[in-house]
């Protein structure tokens, strides 16, 4: 919520300085940055949980999780130059659902992960 907040303070300064964002093409902006915080918070999560049993973790954990992160963080990029380009290519369309499908599947590792690690 803290990333959330200071995107949305930041794209607010963005909109008073630049005439070419709307109040639409914010709220799709603030829609997609949502979305790229839930992928990243849950597969953070998602691996800190991975590596929480193992007594190398801080190798373990950047090695993990910084492949898993690239795509979307690459699709998030795409779905944001679709956007400010108003859908003008099509190049990126299938980007904004597969940056949707990582944030959910890790949303439901996560989710699984946690149940079982709660267990032990």
């Amino acid at each position: 919520m803290i990333l959330l907040g200071i995107e949305s303070f930041l794209l607010l300064g963005y909109i008073l300085i630049s005439e070419t964002i709307t109040i639409v093409l914010a709220f799709k902006i603030l829609v997609l940055c949502l979305l790229s915080n839930v992928g990243l918070l849950s597969l953070g999560i998602l691996i800190y949980l991975i590596t929480s049993l193992s007594n190398i973790r801080s190798f373990l954990f950047p090695l993990i999780l910084f492949p898993l992160i690239v795509p979307i963080l690459i699709h998030s990029s795409n779905v944001f130059i679709l956007t400010i380009l108003d859908e003008k290519i099509s190049l990126y369309n299938e980007s904004g659902f597969l940056l949707l499908t990582f944030a959910l599947i890790s949303i439901i590792f996560g989710i699984n992960t946690f149940d079982k690690l709660v267990k032990y």
